[in-house]
């Protein structure tokens, strides 16, 4: 991990050597200019248009990345509303470019990861409203190297992700804090290289907050960013800026990368996009780190030169103009010889290179192409890329030539990341390797500089060599002479081989950084400590020491005032040890191995990250001399899960997992249950009887028959959805209490009754939603012999539908009335409450007393039973206290009980919601 002393040690040495070393840079202009002295190279910084101090932070990203081979990338998008547009403002990315930039960067990040044999982990999350995460949505960590379309389905996503209605900093660094936590874990330690990459369009919104004191609130002290960069994860930003510059993220973004917001060291880099949504592309591949490369930014009518010599055997190009440019934007290669060819998509050969081209339809003229020289092939000399685009000579591009990508500084004592404790006596061993970590020899120059950068900022130079050959080169630490914590930085500047008309070029450096300690030879050496994991009240760490001398952790409180990260919430952190004194120090003898256990205690326990600087006091094996070494600790801190909340949570979670699809399916059925209001019907109330089997009609004499006329000629009638009424006989739409069950319509009357299917609910009939062409019957308890039936038809019934549906009622009717006869009745007790049922037999005779006669004026012609004016709601449920079918206020239906409630009954039928 980088402490903050060591990157201001480690940036100042970077800022001292950018004009003659860091590079980047190639030489441009016409070929006349070759014909003098080479100018100076400028700076890395000032071709990729990225501030000095955010290029030294990329870097210093890289120069981790390949010194460890690992690495945890997490990709922060806004999806605000003003993506798409929002409150009468233009949309900042109308076309989602920011979706293919995430997906070139991903890809990108792949590649890298390829070149240095790396495990570079890549996790997506949104934010808006708030921060998002879910692995369903954004996925999970996914090492890129070889899978980074993975995430496509994940990227993809962010098309559609753009309706949030704030944009909410504070909540997205507070998410990103805790991400890390599950990040993967090599041999249970987290990377030491972690870094979050952060797109906004626009400036903070708060649903809570005025925008000022949310804006504020991101650079406050001990915010989630300062515990982020107090804890080493380093923090980058893109920006892509609105038209209208009021609701520019610029200042804030750029504060957040590169300045102080609230305390921590910077350590990122703000990368502008400029209000062309194009820009996204270049803006988002400026946080691939630069190694061995030149990187420009040049208008289009200026072209790139570099010198290739024949120790290198492959090149990576990239390209892509800052701005949509419409019309002709054709890149061109230039060979040595001045063969020039245009770079389109697919395979080709210019000189002796074979060239492999990709291009996108998304930014006009982007493009990305592979050079391989063929074994004893011969391509040294200078090469020309450019653009041809006569309509935008001015407009700008971004290109980086990347020579012998993976090309890393490998260091014997520390490159297996295991060793970080060193003696000063000793020496440490770096040379130039491929990715495969063969020795790779250059025919230009290769000078690999190391110095040691203690905790505290100071800078021990160890020495400048020749690393052309490919041979290790040494390093003694002599020069270290006090015990220190710190970081070993190599850096190789690489030129290669001038042409006979041009000179060599001169590439970004190759930066290797590896976090040791170096103490002298008579004091016991540090080891690297096993990573900070709290979630507990009481964590311990070990550290590995070993002998000669003694060793001990003195009692402390740690603050983020002393430049710990703690979450929000958590104040401090007590640090102690058993060896905590002289009297009770670890002693050990020459070349003994120990661990020193460090023991960290808090009261409260949050979500985030956490780091802590504990010193180490040594002693020498002769007690002559002693030292305090920093010994930086780091990792995550989680608060364990309330046992209470988490069961109440998870009891609500099964609860609305069973009544949302239950609701869901109610509301289907109150949707679809409805009575058909088209085609209207025609119908009639016929009273019958039956006389030696036969049914006959009581109003006309004769056997049962309804012509064509008399149905055609009753009046015509429409349901309301709901219900409908049938020659005064109300019928209703019941839902019904199971939700997979299709809803029915039910006959409201007094008497019980059944469908010309046989069907019955209780003691009503039972009839599909369509009742057209549909007939009942209403019978009389007790008596098989008297009844009525009702006859609905379709209003365009032909006259043999009618007959079909008469022969039916003449036929099956004497059987329905006898059914209908033994029905249970409740009849009225003697004080007025319904008493128990009891089913008649055929013949009994029907007590007066049980079935009232209805009032003469409530009486319909021809029948014994009254009309219906009452019934039950659009659910089911009977109602109440009104007339029933057959007339007076028996109350409800047949069988069901009466509730006393004039508002009716619930929903659903019967007493409850769910039915009876």
């Amino acid at each position: 991990m980088t402490t903050p002393s060591r990157r201001r040690g480690l940036r100042l040495a970077s800022a001292l050597g950018t004009g003659a070393l860091l590079a980047g840079s190639a030489f441009v202009g016409t070929p006349a200019a070759f014909a003098q002295d080479a100018p100076t190279a400028p700076d890395a910084a000032e071709n990729s248009g990225t501030s000095e101090a955010g290029q030294a932070n990329i870097n210093e990203l890289g120069s981790c990345i390949a010194a460890t081979k690992t690495a945890d990338i997490l990709l922060i998008l806004d999806q605000s509303a003003s993506l798409k547009g929002f409150d009468g403002k233009p949309p900042t990315d109308p076309d989602n470019i920011r979706v293919d930039a995430t997906r070139d960067l991903v890809k990108q990040l792949g590649t890298h990861a390829e070149d240095l044999g790396a495990d570079i982990n890549v996790k997506l999350a949104g934010f808006g409203e708030g921060y998002h995460n879910s692995t369903g949505d954004y996925g999970d960590w996914v090492s890129v190297g070889a899978n980074s379309g993975d995430l496509d389905k994940a990227v993809d996503g962010f098309g559609r992700r753009n309706t949030d209605m704030y944009t909410n900093y504070e909540d997205a660094l507070a998410g990103a804090s805790r991400e890390f936590a599950g990040a993967p874990t090599t041999d249970g330690k987290s990377s030491d290289c972690q870094a979050v990459l952060f797109f906004s369009d626009g400036k903070v919104t708060h649903p809570e907050k005025s925008n000022e004191q949310a804006a504020a609130d991101v650079c406050r002290p001990n915010s989630p960013l300062v515990s982020l960069r107090n804890s080493g994860v380093r923090f980058f930003t893109v920006g892509l800026i609105p038209e209208d510059e009021t609701d520019s993220p610029r200042e804030l973004l750029t504060e957040m990368a590169e300045g102080p917001c609230g305390g921590g060291e910077a350590n990122g880099a703000y990368f502008d996009a400029g209000t062309d949504p194009a820009g996204l592309l270049s803006a988002f591949r400026g946080f691939i780190p630069t190694a061995n490369s030149v990187d420009s930014t040049l208008s289009m009518s200026e072209p790139q030169r570099f010198t290739l010599d024949n120790s290198i055997d492959k090149v990576r190009l990239s390209a892509q103009p800052t701005t949509s440019i419409d019309g002709q934007v054709t890149p061109v290669l230039t060979a040595p010889g001045g063969e020039r060819i245009e770079l389109t998509a697919g395979e080709t050969r210019v000189g002796s290179a074979d060239v492999t081209i990709e291009t996108t339809d998304v930014v006009n003229g982007m493009v990305d192409a592979e050079l391989t020289l063929p074994e004893g092939g011969d391509w040294a000399g200078e090469w020309t890329f450019g653009y041809d685009a006569p309509t935008a000579p001015d407009e700008k591009y971004k290109v980086r030539v990347t020579l012998a990508p993976g090309l890393t500084v490998q260091v014997d004592e520390l490159s297996d990341g295991q060793t970080t404790g060193l003696k000063s006596d000793g020496q440490v061993h770096a040379s130039l390797v491929d990715a495969d970590g063969n020795p790779r020899a250059l025919d230009g120059e290769a000078l690999i500089t190391a110095e040691f950068v203690t905790a505290d900022g100071k800078t021990v130079e160890l020495g400048l060599e020749s690393a052309t050959d490919g041979v290790p080169v040494a390093f003694p630490l002599d020069k270290v002479t006090d015990a220190a914590s710190g970081e070993i930085h190599f850096r190789a500047d690489i030129t290669t081989k001038a042409a006979e008309n041009a000179p060599g070029t001169h590439l970004s450096p190759v930066n290797s950084t590896f976090p040791v300690t170096v103490t002298p030879v008579n004091m016991p050496t540090i080891g690297k400590p096993g990573s900070l994991d709290i979630d507990g009240k009481e964590t311990t760490v070990d550290i590995p020491v070993t002998g000669p001398g003694r060793v001990w952790v003195e009692p402390t409180t740690l603050t983020s005032d002393d430049g710990a990260a703690l979450p929000d919430g958590v104040g401090s952190v007590e640090v102690s040890s058993q060896y905590s004194g002289p009297d009770n120090a670890l002693e050990l003898s020459e070349g003994q191995d120990a661990t020193l256990p460090v023991t960290l205690k808090t009261s409260d326990l949050a979500d985030g990250r956490v780091a802590v600087t504990p010193q180490v006091h040594l002693v020498s094996d002769d007690g002559a001399s002693e030292s305090d070494v920093a010994v930086p600790l780091a990792g995550n801190m989680t608060s364990p899960v309330n046992t209470g909340v988490f069961i109440g949570a998870l009891i609500s979670v099964l609860l609305a997992a069973i009544l949302i699809p239950l609701l869901v399916l109610y509301l289907m059925k109150l949707y679809t249950g409805r009575i058909p209001s088209s085609p209207g019907i025609h119908a009639v109330r016929i009273p019958v009887k039956v006389d030696n089997g036969r049914l006959l009609r009581t109003d006309k004499g004769g056997n049962f028959q309804v012509s064509y006329e008399e149905i055609t000629g009753s009046g015509r009638t429409v349901a309301n959805g709901r219900d409908v009424n049938l020659a005064g006989v109300p019928v209703h739409v019941k839902l019904g209490a199971n939700p997979l069950a299709a809803p029915t319509a039910l006959v409201d009357a007094q008497a019980p009754s059944i469908s010309d299917e046989g069907r019955q609910d209780g003691t009503a009939a039972r009839l599909p939603l369509a009742v057209h062409n549909h007939w009942f019957m209403l019978g009389t308890p007790g008596d098989p012999t008297t009844g009525e039936v009702v006859l609905a038809v379709n209003e365009f019934s032909t006259e043999g539908r009618v007959n079909e549906l008469t022969s039916q009622i003449a036929t099956n009717g004497p059987e329905f009335l006898e059914r209908l006869a033994a029905t249970p009745v409740d009849a009225p007790t003697q004080s007025g409450k319904q008493g128990g049922r009891r089913r008649k037999k055929k013949g009994d005779q029907v007590d007066a007393a049980a079935v009232p006669v209805p009032p003469a004026d409530q009486s319909w012609p021809g029948s014994g039973f009254g009309p219906a004016t009452g019934g039950p709601t659009a659910f089911g449920g009977p109602s109440t206290g009104q007339t029933g079918s057959s007339g007076g206020n028996y109350g409800g239906t047949w069988g069901s009980g009466t509730n006393g409630d004039s508002g009716g009954p619930p929903p659903f039928g019967g007493p409850t919601p769910f039915g009876s």
